[in-house]
Order: structure tokens, then C-alpha cells, then sequence
């Protein structure tokens, strides 16, 4: 009985499902509009943030995957003519 109970306890574990890779998450700020957004760095590469500091790409290793987190300015707050 005892046997028989740890066979199927190991043989339960070994068709058990592998965990995978846990993602890992990182935050990337935009300093000057004050946004964040959250992306998995283990997939994800940042590139250098735009010259004009409103964004930044993310590139998976393989160059399939692009994320593209850019900001703009609120339009100008005029009355219609």
C-alpha cells in the first residue's frame, strides 16, 4: 500500500507541469511628462530614450518583439475661434 501511494506520488510529479521562467517586471519613468510603465526585462531590451525625451523602444533579443512607450504634450489649451 505504502509502495503503491509513493509510485503514484512520483509518477504525479514527474507529469507535473515545469515551471517556467518567472517575468521579471522593471519600470521605466519618463522623467519630463512624468509617466511609467511597467515591462517584462526579461523579454524586453531598453534602447536610449529619444532625444527629445518624450519615449523609449524596447527590443526582445531576436528583434521580434518591439514596445514602444512614447509621451506628447497636451494640445494647447485655446477657446475655439
Amino acid at each position: 500500500m505504502k509502495f503503491s501511494i509513493f509510485l503514484a506520488l512520483l509518477c504525479g510529479l514527474s507529469l507535473a507541469p515545469r515551471a517556467e521562467a518567472q517575468d521579471t517586471y522593471r519600470t521605466y519613468r519618463n522623467a519630463r511628462f512624468g509617466t511609467s510603465v511597467q515591462y517584462p526585462a526579461n523579454l524586453l531590451i531598453p534602447q536610449p530614450e529619444s532625444k527629445t525625451r518624450d519615449g523609449r523602444k524596447f527590443l526582445s533579443r531576436d528583434g521580434r518583439i518591439e514596445l514602444t512607450v512614447s509621451t506628447t504634450p497636451p494640445a494647447a489649451r485655446r477657446a475655439p475661434k
